[in-house]
């Protein structure tokens, strides 16, 4: 009989390739107040309001951490995925970005492997309009940014506890090493933390529930926005059902292009 936490474990991988997902609370409370779609639309569109793809530049890079964690167990890196922009074609209604992508998936070992991609993305102008339509749609490519928070597009989803609060969190690592802030003292940015639950009828009688926490830097251009984003839920098994967080959440990224 196989282990039921690797065919969790399956599962978790499979959706992470559906998701951005850092580590995060969950926001199941003993009651439950419903909210609309438009109204976590609203919050993510104040949220990322300074974020605008004319601030892309060649040369930029971002780098994002996925990572998944089993109950109490310490969260495993299932993937890193770096972009840069090689080339920015710029028209009256697009942007047109070559960017060269790296991911690299990692094993229950520790082994990885390693794949690059370049490609072509267009990003209209429009954005913010686009964003307004449907934040549950992705805006552009994995790579970039992904707002979709469904595990099937066109189930009837309820939004539940809807929070959004402002909140100071530390720079990256790597990106506090290249501002020389004092690692006993990190330099923090400016952000905004929305976090809802979500039950998604995939049937008429039984929703599959899940929370979403995601944190926007205030400052962040388009491709570091997101600063970070995670789901997590229950999965069940022959056992019993294990909780699960999947988790992305930048590590590096550079900006200013001289």
């Amino acid at each position: 009989m196989k282990n039921p936490i690797n065919a969790i474990l399956f599962f978790a991988i499979t959706f992470t390739s559906l998701y951005f997902f850092t580590a995060c609370e969950d926001t199941n409370t003993t009651q439950k107040v419903e909210y609309s779609i438009e109204a976590v639309n609203k919050a993510i569109i104040e949220a990322t309001k300074n974020q605008d793809p004319s601030d892309i530049k060649v040369g930029q890079y971002v780098k994002y951490e996925d990572n998944y964690q089993i109950e109490l167990t310490d969260p495993k890196i299932s993937a890193t995925v770096e972009t840069k922009i090689l080339d920015l074609i710029e028209d009256e209604t697009k942007y047109t970005i070559t960017l060269q992508e790296t991911q690299t998936l990692f094993n229950e070992d520790g082994d990885n492997t390693k794949k690059i991609t370049e490609q072509k993305v267009e990003i209209e102008k429009g954005l913010v309009a686009l964003k307004n339509s449907n934040l549950f749609k992705g805006a552009a490519t994995s790579g970039l940014i992904t707002s979709n928070f469904s595990l099937q597009n066109d189930s009837e989803l309820k939004i539940y506890n809807l929070k959004v609060e402002s909140i100071d969190a530390p720079y990256p690592n790597s990106v506090q090493e290249k501002m020389g802030c004092d690692p006993k003292d990190p330099c923090e940015f400016k952000g905004t933390r929305i976090r809802f639950l979500v039950n998604e009828f995939v049937n008429k009688t039984d929703p599959i529930e899940f929370s979403v926490d995601r944190i926007y830097m205030n400052d962040g251009s388009f491709l570091n926005g997101t600063f970070s984003s995670c789901i997590s839920r229950f999965f069940e098994a022959p056992e019993r059902d294990y909780y699960i967080k999947q988790c992305s959440v930048l590590r590096d990224y550079t900006n200013i292009i001289e």
